[in-house]
């Protein structure tokens, strides 16, 4: 995997032919490039929480959150076909100046954005709808007003939940 930085936009570029990376991968690479002695100048890239021991049912999920305007993209594709690229096994946010998206348009690319979601029960579900559809609408997760919650190794498992109309983002059921 070959990562290419962009400093004067704050972009990350995972370069091709990847078609995928894990938020993992993507926090390591990260980190590593904020530690060279070379890129002392730039602003703190990101934060990152997860696996936080939950006893007996494992650990919490990595979530990277890019900060000061960074984000991540895969590297533009010539066409015509598309090129599917997606980012996999953990959580990627952004509070930044672009409506909090981590992810900067690439040509010819479709990004899909499998975020981790840990819910103990459906009642537990507290959704900021708009949010949701903000980031992940045409990304394979909502169809019409369906939640498509699953984890990224245990894709036999998947639950969906019925949003209602986004107005009350506690009352979904499952489908």
């Amino acid at each position: 995997m070959a990562i290419t930085w962009f400093p004067v936009t704050k972009i990350i570029q995972i370069d091709s032919p990847d078609t995928c990376i894990s938020i993992q991968e993507l926090t390591c690479e990260i980190r590593t490039h904020e530690s060279c002695i070379n890129n002392i100048y730039l602003d703190v890239v990101m934060e990152g929480t997860g696996k936080d021991d939950l006893g007996a049912l494992g650990k919490t999920g990595i979530t990277l959150r890019l900060i000061n305007d960074w984000r991540t993209k895969p590297e533009d594709r010539c066409g015509p076909s598309y090129v599917t690229f997606t980012y996999k096994a953990g959580n990627l946010l952004a509070t930044n100046s672009f409506c909090d998206n981590p992810i900067s348009p690439a040509s010819f690319t479709t990004v899909i954005l499998a975020q981790a979601l840990a819910v103990s029960s459906p009642e537990d579900v507290t959704v900021d709808v708009a949010k949701i559809r903000r980031y992940l609408t045409n990304k394979k997760f909502i169809t019409g007003n369906t939640l498509i919650v699953r984890n990224d190794q245990d894709t036999a498992n998947e639950q969906s939940y019925t949003l209602d109309n986004g107005d009350n983002p506690k009352s979904q059921t499952p489908v």
